[in-house]
């Protein structure tokens, strides 16, 4: 059983685990520091570095990153031209335990949490294909003309209509919404580390260090694939240090079973100098690289004793000027509103859903019907991060990534557990979302104000329809006043 109090003791596998990742990002990022040195000779004499900067800008760039781009925490980056954050999308986020006494939900917003260098051209996406077709009236519309490129089979990555690729600069902002279940460890695990990982696996893409990467929404079971643990009388082996606990006591504490470090990942201005050196990256390069975050984050709970039997959906969003970059793990949603009607951008991992079950099959699992259908009669989801104990039946912590441009239709996107989904139609949520947004607008209520009534309007709405379920809502509020680039 879990003591929910005591000391937590160093992680000794965990810390040589922190040194030897500290010792290959520094490895990694010496040839950046030595173009940073450089960069900052070159910008002493006066003498733009244009081969490296392929935006055309002066050697500057680099050091007005450097004094804008760190904040306290790591976790945001400002424009390299400008001494303000690049401006965000208002987002409004809401959390509410349900009927249910223990709060399982988290949720983590962060604003300007990265800048990319994309290669693009005009009309391409990536999208599952299971997704794919519930968003065909947002392309449809569109002239057609034949493929600039090749056709993928996993996804819909589409390059129909396409002109040339051109690099474009994006400044992303972070949206991520989780459901735990078994208790509240690995959503909150997930809400202090995902976006930590999405900066990590973002820099290994633009140092060329992501070695391995699966496809992007490629139908392998690839977590599956990672060294399982082997197997006691009791189900499951934990590490040394929560093994030599329970042996000793018969108790484990979950403080020791969360005695790892915080991932290691390079500073803003390394990953500044990486990206403006980048030809820019593709949009499948950014599905590999969100699959990656995912892996990463899966992988710091396989040694966690709590994520054996315990586990968490994510909804995460990415937004930029131009792109919207949605990863689903799990029975979480997330929807779009443009132009009045209302668009799945990802779709529920359910053992019920065909191809899924097919899936758990092949890996040696089975979906049984125990108060609903559920992987060996026990997760009614498919796909998670945790529940490690069932890796080897088919749970995979796999996200399907869903990459689109931005419209100048867009609206606002909403993030939910499936508290509010098992109340309300999409429709149904971006109709209230809708009509609270444009009353706070007639009010005179800031966007950022009227997105969380937004969120809070969705939540009291499904607690009077009869939602039992925690339920986390977070509003992202995609209008503006000028027309973002259609990329």
């Amino acid at each position: 059983m879990f003591r929910r109090h005591g000391v937590c003791p160093a992680d000794r596998e965990g810390g040589d685990r922190w040194l030897l990742d500290s010792l290959i990002v520094r490895k990694l990022l010496k040839p950046i520091r030595k173009g940073m040195r450089a960069d900052k000779a070159g910008e002493a004499a006066g003498v733009p570095d244009l081969e490296a900067d392929p935006l055309g800008t002066s050697g500057a760039f680099s050091s007005a990153m450097a004094r804008g781009g760190s904040s306290r925490d790591g976790d945001s980056l400002q424009r390299a031209d400008a001494d303000q954050p690049v401006a965000a999308p208002p987002i409004g986020t809401v959390k509410s335990h349900g009927r249910r006494l223990e709060m399982e939900d988290d949720s983590t917003v962060k604003e300007n949490l990265v800048w990319l260098p994309l290669l693009v051209g005009d009309g391409e996406r990536v999208v599952p294909k299971m997704v794919e077709r519930g968003l065909r009236p947002l392309w449809e519309e569109v002239g057609r003309r034949p493929s600039a490129g090749p056709q993928r089979t996993a996804v819909e990555s589409s390059t129909e209509g396409a002109g040339e690729p051109r690099r474009v600069v994006a400044f992303f902002h972070f949206a991520g919404v989780y459901d735990g279940h078994g208790g509240e460890a690995v959503s909150k695990e997930a809400a202090t580390y995902m976006h930590l990982f999405y900066k990590k696996a973002f820099a290994a893409a633009l140092l060329g260090t992501m070695a391995g990467a699966v496809p992007c929404n490629s139908n392998l079971a690839s977590s599956r694939d990672q060294p399982t643990s082997p197997l006691t009388e009791k189900g499951t082996r934990k590490p040394p240090l929560v093994q030599e606990a329970f042996e000793a006591t018969g108790e484990v504490d979950e403080q020791t079973a969360c005695a790892l470090p915080p991932p290691t990942i390079p500073s803003d201005e390394e990953m500044a100098i990486a990206a403006r050196r980048h030809p820019g990256l593709t949009l499948c390069q950014i599905a590999d690289a969100i699959v990656e975050a995912f892996h990463l984050m899966d992988g710091r709970l396989k040694d966690q004793v709590m994520a054996l039997e315990m586990g968490s959906t994510a909804v995460v969003a990415m937004v930029c000027e131009s792109h919207m970059c949605i990863a689903n793990c799990g029975d979480s949603r997330a929807v779009l509103s443009r132009g009045g009607a209302a668009y799945r951008l990802s779709r529920d991992h359910k053992p019920g859903v065909d191809d899924e079950r097919e899936r758990i099959r092949a890996a040696g699992g089975a979906v049984l019907d125990c108060g609903g259908r559920r992987v060996m009669g026990l997760l009614a989801v498919s796909r998670a991060l945790g529940d490690h104990y069932l890796r080897t039946c088919g749970v995979v912590a796999d996200p399907e990534v869903t990459i689109i441009g931005r419209n100048k239709g867009d609206e606002f996107l909403v993030l939910a557990t499936d508290g509010l989904w098992d109340a309300f139609s999409d429709s149904e949520a971006c109709d209230v979302t809708r009509k609270t947004l444009e009353a706070g607008e007639a009010a005179g209520k800031e966007a950022a104000e009227a997105a969380e009534d937004a969120a809070q309007a969705l939540v009291d709405a499904a607690l009077e329809r009869g939602s039992r379920d925690n339920t986390t809502v977070t509003i992202v509020d995609l209008r503006c006043k000028g027309d973002p680039p259609q990329v």
